[in-house]
């Protein structure tokens, strides 16, 4: 079995350098994390036993196809069980992919959302930032006119070159700022190189940790899991390369291997999704994830090569996917229906044999080479991602417009599976949707002291940040370094080993 793990860091906006968002990010869930190695254990570069980091190193490696980038892999540490590891992190590089944005993609791209119906067609959280950006539209106006009408000469002079100063600035910072955001949620002609460029990328990156060749053939992969962590708009790339490449290989098995495989998780995992969504009750998360894990490991034994066991997205602006990603709320629901984004649970079809609601059909129709040794045996449909691989998202919750963060949220609901439509006459569901994702709000977090509280504005970009301690206490790290590290799960000490009646 594979002693290695692969954790994918997927910067988000701006003119990123490569390795600084890696660097930091590593420094605060390895180096500092001394829980992980055995108290004592002498330091690999300085043989103390009384340590006060933990040891990586820098290595060239070919598979980020990238000379600036390098694998950082670290010294072994054990898990939970016992098993002695290695973790190596790479930094998924796209940057370099969205230079030379012109103002006129970014000016057209936030007029269009400046003129939608804020009503209808802007989410709540998104309102009061609306509302202020027309505010200052309104502001700059006002303010040429007033020094056109009632200064002139020098004071005139004076207020327009001022005038053209800000403006120069704000559109400097928002070619800066939403250029990156533009060229990749907008799929104009314009932007659809750039998609298609940085998504390739992704998922030959992911394919390629995974052990697949450059023609597509699974050789088998050094980690026995991998998992893909985005920061801002990077949570949109990874959760859009973990489509598409799960929608590559959900139908690569080997035959045999299927045919023994038993597959008693995946079913609970089904039966667990099917139960709660025809019946309108919420769903048990915590045992989904932990089914999650075990249907994935289940994958593997049948010969699927997908080891993507998390996406961890922080700082996401998914929580805005009906304003980002779609037209609107009801447009993003149909999408997901139609499997073009996948919904955490995944969507579920009806199958007459046997007469239920799925996520996965008939291998003999995926495989139909006669022969009945694979009688019983399912495989997933092309949008059930998220049947195997956890998602656990980490927001900051929005206070005002500078408290807290603008851009995150949670993602449960816009990527949720909605339940069944319910007939007349029928009990009143309890919930709308079965939500898969594990939200998890920090900075501040819901233990946070009111003095906490009023510290955490302008949280973006600290989700990493060992210097603000947000409920900390005594030696512990902040809070919000803990839900990371817990995401992570380097130990593998959760979620818990499958319950009754699953598969050992």
């Amino acid at each position: 079995m594979a002693q290695r793990v692969a954790i994918v860091v997927i910067h988000g906006i701006g003119e990123q350098v490569p390795m600084a968002t890696l660097s930091g990010f590593i420094e605060a869930v390895w180096t500092t994390d001394l829980t992980l190695v055995p108290p004592g254990k002498p330091h690999p570069e300085t043989g103390d036993g009384a340590r006060t980091y933990n040891a990586a190193w820098y290595k060239p490696d070919p598979r980020t196809r990238n000379f600036d980038l390098r694998l950082i892999t670290t010294e072994r540490y054990e898990t939970a069980a016992g098993a002695r590891k290695r973790a190596d992190f790479f930094e998924f590089y796209w940057a370099h992919r969205v230079t030379g944005t012109q103002f006129d993609t970014v000016k057209a791209w936030i007029f269009g959302l400046m003129l939608r119906n804020p009503f209808t067609r802007v989410p709540p959280p998104l309102r009061s930032a609306w509302a202020v950006m027309w505010l200052l539209l309104a502001g700059f106006l006002a303010a040429g006119w007033a020094a056109n009408r009632w200064l002139g000469g020098d004071w005139m002079a004076a207020v327009s070159l001022a005038y053209a100063a800000a403006s120069a600035w704000v559109i400097g910072k928002l070619n800066d700022v939403v250029g990156d955001v533009v060229r990749y949620v907008d799929p104009s002609p314009g932007n659809i190189k750039t998609r298609q460029d940085i998504r390739e990328d992704g998922v030959r990156l992911l394919e390629t940790l995974m052990g697949i060749d450059e023609e597509g053939v699974a050789r088998g992969s050094e980690y026995d899991r991998v998992l893909v962590v985005g920061h801002s708009l990077g949570t949109i790339v990874g959760y859009d390369i973990i489509n598409h490449a799960f929608g590559r290989l959900n139908l690569t098995f080997d035959r045999d291997r299927l045919a023994m495989t038993e597959q008693t998780n995946t079913a609970a995992l089904e039966t667990l999704v099917r139960e709660a969504w025809a019946a309108g009750k919420p769903l048990d998360l915590e045992r989904y994830r932990t089914l999650q894990d075990a249907a994935r490991r289940e994958l593997n034994r049948a010969g699927n090569p997908w080891i993507v066991s998390d996406f961890i997205s922080i700082g996401s602006p998914l929580t805005h996917a009906e304003f980002l990603m779609a037209e609107d709320r009801k447009h993003l629901a149909a999408l997901k229906a139609k499997r073009v984004y996948p919904s955490c649970p995944p969507q579920l079809e009806y199958h007459s044999a046997p007469p239920h609601y799925h996520f996965t059909y008939e291998a003999k129709r995926a495989f139909p080479r006669p022969g009945a040794s694979l009688t019983g045996k399912r495989v997933p449909h092309h949008a059930a991602a998220f049947a195997f691989t956890r998602w656990t998202n980490i927001y900051s919750p929005l206070r005002g417009i500078l408290g807290g963060d603008i851009v995150s949220g949670p993602v449960c609901e816009p990527f949720g599976l909605t339940v069944r439509p319910h007939k007349q006459g029928e009990p009143a569901p309890a919930c709308d949707s079965l939500y898969g994702i594990k939200d998890v709000a920090v900075l501040p977090s819901q233990e946070g002291t009111v003095e906490d509280r009023r510290k955490r504005f302008l949280t973006h970009l600290k989700y990493w940040d060992l210097k603000v301690a947000a409920g900390a206490r005594g030696d512990a790290p902040p809070m919000h370094i803990q839900v990371l590290r817990e995401a992570l799960d380097l130990k593998e000490g959760t979620p818990a080993s499958p319950g009754a009646g699953d598969a050992p």
